[in-house]
């Protein structure tokens, strides 16, 4: 394992980096309310004059997640960019330039929540979309994630088997596999397209940890791609994954997904032991390890 240093906050090496990429969920928020000291991190990063950017594999638009973020009480003043895997997944689905989304039909059958609800954005301004509800006229599928926080893989399972028997490609707008709301452990879209592919199915992802997402943050901030940027996170599999393949910093926050198994509560450092224990399955380790997005 590479050399990884612990620090209890982030004022410690905050001022060595020119940019800053940070996830959402289980750094900032945790879909209920913002997490203790994460608001006067990103004001005091605001207060440096360096580009902040925040990127989450949020499946739906970045006017939705905006809007959401404002619920919480995270003021569009915290930062200066936004990106979701769902806005660039849209922005395929809507321009179709790229080879494979040239070669998509026109119908799709969307997994997720549909409707009134959250994902519905993801339907928006599609002229060259119509949507189904019956999964036989479909040309491929948008899974944007579960449509009951409580669902698991077994109440997808039938629509999953014969879309794969059907061989339709699948866009996934969101390439996580768990994210704790408040305190309870949902599965995400990811869950649901790794089993897809297990079936034998095509899925094409959006978000981290996929160098797109990361190279458009950098074009954002008008910073290239190096070690002086830092892409912040709870993920070994996409934050620091993600960053790490790209070329930049890594900072794994660890009372996110992982806590549990490190055997540790939100706001508390792991040991060196507990870390490595978690860490060792992944390709990429981190360059930081702090409990939590705060000064």
């Amino acid at each position: 394992m590479t050399s990884v240093e612990f620090c209890d906050g982030f004022s410690a090496i905050a001022q060595d980096f020119d940019g800053f990429i940070l996830d959402l969920w289980g750094v900032i928020h945790n879909g209920v309310a913002p997490l203790p000291g994460a608001v006067d991190c990103m004001r005091e990063l605001r207060r440096s004059g360096k580009p902040v950017t925040l990127l989450s594999n949020a499946p739906r638009r970045v006017h939705s997640t905006v809007a959401k973020l404002r619920e919480l009480g995270i003021e569009d003043d915290l930062y200066d960019h936004i990106l979701t895997s769902g806005e660039e997944a849209w922005l395929s689905m809507k321009n179709r330039t790229d080879v494979w989304y040239s070669k998509l039909g026109k119908v799709a059958f969307h997994i997720g929540q549909g409707g009134a609800d959250k994902d519905s954005d993801m339907r928006e301004d599609l002229m060259n979309t119509e949507f189904t509800e019956n999964l036989a006229e479909a040309d491929f599928v948008l899974l944007t994630g579960t449509t009951d926080s409580a669902h698991q893989i077994s109440d997808y399972a039938r629509d999953l088997s014969q879309a794969a028997a059907r061989q339709l490609p699948m866009i996934c707008a969101n390439p996580d596999l768990v994210v704790i709301r408040g305190e309870s452990r949902e599965i995400c879209a990811g869950t649901l397209a790794e089993h897809y592919e297990s079936l034998g199915g095509e899925v094409r992802y959006h978000g981290k940890p996929y160098e797109s997402v990361y190279r458009t943050c950098c074009e954002m901030m008008d910073l290239p791609f190096s070690p002086k940027v830092v892409g912040v996170g709870d993920s070994l599999r996409t934050d620091v994954h993600g960053a790490k393949n790209a070329g930049l910093t890594s900072v794994f926050i660890a009372g996110g997904i992982y806590a549990e198994p490190m055997g540790i509560k939100a706001g508390e450092q792991p040991s060196p032991e507990a870390f490595a224990t978690v860490a060792k399955n992944y390709e990429h380790q981190p360059d930081y390890v702090m409990p939590m997005f705060a000064l």
